[in-house]
């Protein structure tokens, strides 16, 4: 790869990072905000709409476009990101009814760009890049998720709510902007069209082995994250009275984990294969999780230390069933594929998060 190469590959590696971080920050927000969001819309019951809304949103449009959809995912980057700017403007705007309708366009928008980066991630020439920019997917999703929301809460504190989603419709009009910069849109000349490839029925293909268990993995590796991310701010909250900026330092100090990841991801990926890679982070992952248990992670250093490490293993992890993912199906069917994952994935982490405030609520969590 010349030099020139390498820098677009990098940059585009970026460019993911960025449109999975924005993702993420925006899907998770909206929940630790739900008391705000309630006394701006007329009501709780208005604020309980958004959540299901989103994941609505999320579920169907992009399990819809990928079935009539075959090549050029980077098409669709583009557009999905002005979309989603739009939505989240009019979100930070709107009364109940616009913000119910802003999410599900939200959720679509972000359903539609889970499909399409990770489509465009495998499409590239060599293993090398491929990985880079997969793990720069598993990165941003993770970064967001410990860090994002914790800024978007402190905007929402220190400003308002609306604030915090009229930066996150900054960021994504111009990240749309940027996805033209980048030509992501394919510039050369159409080739004649080729005959249609066969596809598998869509109960076959999930009935094979390698898309199954790649279904559950994905399934229970949400929920495994869901879970103890989701309630880790109300523990420190409860058990160690946390401020709402000591909390939101813990999950920012271990953002940092992921930009460690990301290059390290990759190269795991080439040195030991996918499979290895995911299931010894999957492996290790438990470690840190049953450490949060324990009394020293009360503590801002513990909890900090912990958390990062956790973050750590779990990009690793899933950089590894990402890239099994992607070759888990044939090239004909894969569209379908990620965009069921996507599904999949919402599933999980909207049922870990939920059996763990359950759990929780009945002292059943093992947080102590």
């Amino acid at each position: 790869m010349t030099t020139a190469r390498r820098g677009v590959a990098d940059g585009v590696a970026i460019f993911l990072f960025l449109v999975s971080f924005l993702q993420a920050a925006d899907s998770q927000m909206v929940a630790p905000l739900l008391p705000e969001l309630g006394a701006r819309l007329g009501g709780a019951a208005a604020a309980d709409r958004l959540v299901p809304a989103y994941a609505v949103g999320a579920a169907i449009l992009p399990f819809a476009v990928a079935l009539a959809y075959r090549r050029a995912a980077r098409r669709l980057v583009g557009p999905a990101l002005g979309v989603h700017a739009l939505a989240a403007a009019a979100f930070a705007f709107g009364g109940a009814e616009v913000a119910a309708v802003a999410r599900a366009a939200s959720g679509a928008a972000s359903g539609v760009l889970s499909v399409a980066t990770l489509a465009f991630a495998a499409e590239a020439d060599d293993a090398a890049t491929r990985a880079r920019r997969i793990a720069a997917l598993t990165a941003g999703y993770m970064t967001a998720l410990v860090g994002g929301v914790p800024l978007g809460a402190l905007a929402a504190e220190r400003k308002s709510v609306a604030a915090a989603f009229v930066g996150v419709a900054a960021v994504g009009a111009l990240l749309g902007a940027l996805a033209f910069a980048l030509r992501l849109a394919p510039v050369a000349p159409a080739e004649p069209k080729a005959a249609p490839e066969a596809r598998t029925p869509l109960l076959t293909l999930i009935r094979g082995r390698s898309p199954a268990w790649s279904l559950v993995a994905v399934l229970t590796m949400s929920a495994a994250l869901g879970a103890p991310v989701s309630r880790l701010g109300v523990r420190l909250y409860e058990d160690a009275g946390f401020s709402p900026s000591e909390r939101g330092l813990v999950f920012l100090w271990a953002g940092v984990a992921p930009l460690i990841a990301m290059p390290l991801g990759a190269l795991l990926l080439r040195r030991l294969g996918p499979a290895a890679c995911a299931a010894l982070g999957s492996a290790a992952f438990a470690v840190p999780i049953l450490a949060l248990a324990q009394p020293f992670a009360l503590a801002f250093a513990g909890a900090a230390a912990t958390l990062f490490v956790a973050v750590l293993l779990e990009t690793l992890r899933k950089s590894g069933l990402q890239a099994l993912i992607v070759s888990a199906a044939p090239p004909a069917d894969r569209p379908r594929f990620l965009a069921l994952r996507g599904c999949v994935a919402q599933a999980g982490l909207a049922g870990g998060a939920a059996a763990a405030a359950a759990l929780h609520r009945r002292d059943g969590l093992g947080f102590g």
